[in-house]
């Protein structure tokens, strides 16, 4: 038997650090988002402890009155502001760091490969129970990237190349839908960073 994740990246955020909330067309994302799932079947919703993920969640929620449950290990591997005084510069320089050498951690954060490791282990436990047919999970880019890393052959992945540092990363957008198998101990990735109904 077939079960499924749904993970989704959440909407367009305010630019500031700490825990910011959606902006305006964040809003409407996340609203496109839900008009998509209004006719699937959802047992259990989960998001990242941050603002931007549980609103978007919020909004998928109307379609289904969920409890809606927070999970840490969602958070984002590294997050803008988690570091007293920190600058967007030197958050960046610190991702690009994180996507070069997946076991570095920076203070206050997780590296790529621990944040990975800890979404698949989150998975393996809510699927554990095989009365749960479908799940969606609202949290961040990176994080479902590193998720899909650990997962995969990394070979396989469609991945990026940044300029600055010739970092692979994988692309997932602004909700972005990416749909995952899991099939007794094996996952399958159906579909990676789907925009097509934000159209």
């Amino acid at each position: 038997m077939a079960q499924t994740i749904y993970f989704v990246r959440h909407g367009q955020k305010e630019k500031h650090p700490g825990d910011p909330s959606l902006t305006d067309l964040g809003i409407r994302q996340a609203k496109a988002t839900a008009n998509y799932f209004k006719d699937k079947t959802i047992d259990a919703l989960y998001s990242s402890p941050l603002l931007r993920t549980k609103e978007t969640a919020q909004y998928i929620n109307v379609n289904f009155g969920l409890n809606l449950i927070i999970e840490q290990r969602l958070y984002e591997r590294l997050n803008w502001g988690d570091r007293k005084g920190e600058t967007f510069e030197e958050f960046w320089q610190l991702w690009q760091k994180t996507d070069l050498d997946r076991n570095f951690k920076p203070p206050k954060s997780r590296s790529s490969n621990q944040t990975g490791r800890d979404v698949l282990e989150f998975c393996n436990q809510v699927l554990a129970d095989k009365n749960i047919k479908s799940i969606l999970m609202a949290t961040h880019g990176g994080t479902i990237g590193d998720f899909l890393r650990i997962v995969f052959d990394n070979s396989l992945l469609p991945t990026k190349t940044n300029p600055e540092n010739q970092a692979q990363y994988i692309e997932v957008n602004e909700c972005s839908i990416t749909e995952v198998e899991k099939h007794g101990s094996n996952y399958i990735l159906k579909r990676l960073n789907d925009t097509s109904h934000l159209i």
